[in-house]
């Protein structure tokens, strides 16, 4: 399952974003990602108000999103002023939602009690099994922990033994004596841990300086 987190800045005379170039980047994502064979959730905060049907930012958001075969799941409102501006998206052929989206209140509050949250909490079941982390086995080198004093010594110790030769096999010769020196100074250590999915990151973004959360 691929999960990708998608916040929209609102557009402000001051941060200088227009919606046109939302949707332009809005359309390229779904075309590089919805084909694809894997489960894909989109979430976050679209700063769209999906509960006016017949805003026209609106009609085209989910003109977009019905080309593409996907649907938005938050039908209530996510901000305290009454708007649904954070949305749950899947395909419409997605089997990972067991019930509906629900949105509840998280009660954030400052350090004096004070109500401090705009947003409410988008809650959802879903139906996959979290996979297993596997092991892996990583070799190094503690190259910072060698004596340069020593070191040296043994490349020096390892020239010498190459003049005798011909190009070919001094070659070889100061290749061997080389890498035994590091072997003596770094030896090769073994280390086996939990390997980690790192999230691959659609970005393309807009500089934009404090973007606020407005209803």
């Amino acid at each position: 399952m691929d999960l990708f987190v998608v916040y929209r800045p609102p557009p402000l005379r001051a941060n200088g974003l227009k919606t046109s170039d939302f949707f332009d980047d809005w359309s390229i994502f779904l075309d590089a990602y919805i084909p694809n064979s894997r489960d894909i959730l989109i979430t976050d905060d679209f700063n769209l108000h999906l509960d006016v049907p017949d805003n026209p930012d609106v009609i085209r958001f989910n003109n977009l999103l019905d080309v593409h075969g996907s649907k938005q799941h938050v039908n209530e409102p996510t901000h305290i002023l009454g708007h649904t501006l954070d949305l749950f998206i899947a395909r419409d052929s997605s089997r990972l939602l067991c019930d509906a989206v629900a949105v509840v209140d998280p009660g954030l509050t400052d350090p004096s009690g004070n109500y401090s949250g705009g947003h409410f909490a988008i809650v959802a079941l879903l139906n996959f099994i979290k996979p297993s982390r596997q092991r892996k086995t990583v070799t190094f080198r503690k190259y910072a922990s060698i004596n340069l004093t020593d070191f040296k010594t043994g490349i020096r110790t390892a020239l010498k033994t190459c003049l005798p030769h011909n190009d070919a096999a001094s070659l070889e010769i100061y290749t061997r004596a080389c890498s035994d020196t590091i072997d003596l100074h770094a030896p090769l250590n073994t280390s086996r841990s939990h390997s980690t999915r790192h999230s691959m990151v659609y970005k393309r973004t807009v500089a934009c300086k404090n973007p606020s959360k407005k209803a």
